[in-house]
C-alpha cells in the first residue's frame, strides 16, 4: 500500500483496518484472530505517521505467516494462515475497501488498473 494523501496516521491506519476487518467477517471469525489483531495494532499504532509515498507491505511467507515491512523496515511478522486469509478479505472480501480493486486482483474487468 504507498500513502498517497500527505500523511496517513497510525490511529487513520488502525481504524481503517478494523473497519474492514468487521465488514468482512463475523464476530466468531474475528476471535480467532482477535489478539494477533491486536499485535497489528499496537506496531502500526507504534508508526505514529506514514508520510505522502510511504509504502506499507503486506507479505505472506508460507509455514511463517503475514510480514508486515513499513518503509523497507520489517517490523512484525504475524503466524497463522488463517490470520493472512482475513487479512486479504479487507480488499477481496464481500464487502472489499474498493470494489474495483478486487474485481481487477481477481481478474474481472471494471476498468481499474492496477499499475
Amino acid at each position: 500500500m504507498h500513502v498517497l494523501k500527505d500523511e496517513l496516521t497510525a490511529k487513520e491506519l488502525i481504524a481503517s483496518l478494523n473497519d474492514a476487518i468487521a465488514a468482512n467477517h463475523i464476530p466468531a471469525e474475528i476471535a480467532l484472530v482477535e489478539k494477533r489483531l491486536r499485535d497489528l495494532n499496537r506496531m502500526m499504532s507504534s508508526i505514529g505517521v506514514l508520510k505522502r509515498d510511504g509504502v506499507v507491505f503486506i507479505d505472506f511467507l508460507p509455514g511463517v505467516g503475514t510480514r508486515i515491512i513499513v518503509n523497507g523496515e520489517e517490523k512484525i511478522t504475524i503466524p497463522g494462515d488463517d490470520f493472512f486469509r482475513a487479512l486479504l478479505r479487507i480488499w477481496i472480501g464481500k464487502k472489499p475497501v474498493d470494489g474495483r480493486l478486487r474485481d481487477a486482483m481477481l481478474g474481472g474487468g471494471g476498468g481499474f488498473r492496477l499499475f
